[in-house]
């Protein structure tokens, strides 16, 4: 179900995001309807876990594609299912702060075409802002010795780097904080047998 989200100036006290804006990563939105009987008015908090390249997206401000579970959570006691057959729903949404209390930022390796040359992942549960301005990878076992190579946003929260030279495992991983410029560094996170489509949890996040 497409949900068309657009936030006028003045409804949370701030500027409408820009057409296009990324949320690159797992960001945190607390979204609401009101235009329709069957809406409770109450903030429900979603995370964005892609982006939408086109259709309604390239016509509309904001536009959102939430599951069922989150348009049932905006309706009142028992219209859930009534809430979910309005088909497009305006609604009013808001950055909100990444809270994940006491857990540490995963590493999900790309099922497809990660291999001695080519790198893909998306990192989930990052505290604060949850959005990235930049990734880096390190081959070396020793991060003071690391030669940090930039990798580049290929889709969503994917970040990629295609070296071209064979990489050498164990990678640690460099993260900075979109806004903040805050960084935290994942030590030896991909260990040296690592496996596309495995996830390694690392020891760090942005608290």
């Amino acid at each position: 179900m497409l949900v068309f989200t657009r936030r006028q100036p003045g409804e949370d006290g701030r500027r409408p995001e820009p057409r296009g804006m990324e949320l690159p990563m797992e960001p945190e939105v607390m979204v609401r309807c009101t235009r329709d009987h069957a809406c409770s008015k109450k903030p429900v908090t979603v995370v964005i876990t892609d982006e939408c390249p086109r259709g309604p997206c390239l016509v509309e401000s904001v536009h959102f594609d939430l599951n069922g579970t989150a348009i049932g959570a905006m309706a009142l006691p028992r219209r859930a299912d009534r809430l979910r057959g309005v088909g497009v729903l305006p609604i009013q949404y808001t950055r909100v702060p990444c809270k994940f209390p006491h857990k540490t930022i995963a590493f999900h390796v790309a099922c497809q075409a990660s291999n001695r040359n080519y790198f893909g992942s998306s990192s989930s549960r990052p505290d604060g802002e949850g959005s990235l301005s930049n990734v880096e990878l390190g081959e070396s076992r020793s991060v003071n010795k690391a030669t940090w190579r930039p990798m580049i946003q290929s889709w969503g929260a994917l970040w990629k780097l295609d070296s071209g030279p064979k990489l050498r495992a164990p990678f640690s991983i460099r993260l900075t904080s979109q806004h903040s410029k805050k960084k935290v560094v994942a030590k030896n996170v991909v260990p040296a047998r690592w496996r596309p489509g495995a996830t390694y949890r690392s020891l760090v996040n942005f608290h």
